[in-house]
């Protein structure tokens, strides 16, 4: 059954997955999303007791779809599909207060 309302698009649940299959399907999502145009993301991470923010979910969506991914304890180099997604130059991203998602990827 799905937990989004008719109309709505689905969403992956990363978060339920083992790291090595998140891996996968961040190269999935980066095929995915190959020739978008615009997608909006925003992260979630923790702050407290930290020197560096400690990225906990990323959330990217398009018009159509939506996604988590859990980055928890995926190394750098399984982050490296995500970091192309948001650097790809001809893709433009939305996002809301962007100065810590900003800094929180760039420290992951």
């Amino acid at each position: 059954p799905s937990l989004n309302p008719p109309g709505r698009p689905a969403l992956s649940r990363f978060a339920n997955h083992k790291n090595s299959e998140v891996a996968t399907e961040l190269h999935e999502l980066e095929r995915h999303l190959e020739g978008a145009e615009i997608i909006a993301f925003d992260t979630e991470f923790l702050r407290e007791r930290t020197f560096y923010p400690q990225l906990g979910l990323v959330q990217i969506a398009t018009a159509r779809d939506t996604w988590l991914i859990d980055p928890v304890d995926l190394s750098p180099p399984a982050l490296e599909p995500l970091r192309r997604i948001l650097t790809k130059p001809t893709c433009l991203k939305g996002a809301h207060a962007i100065e810590q998602d900003q800094e929180c990827l760039f420290y992951s």
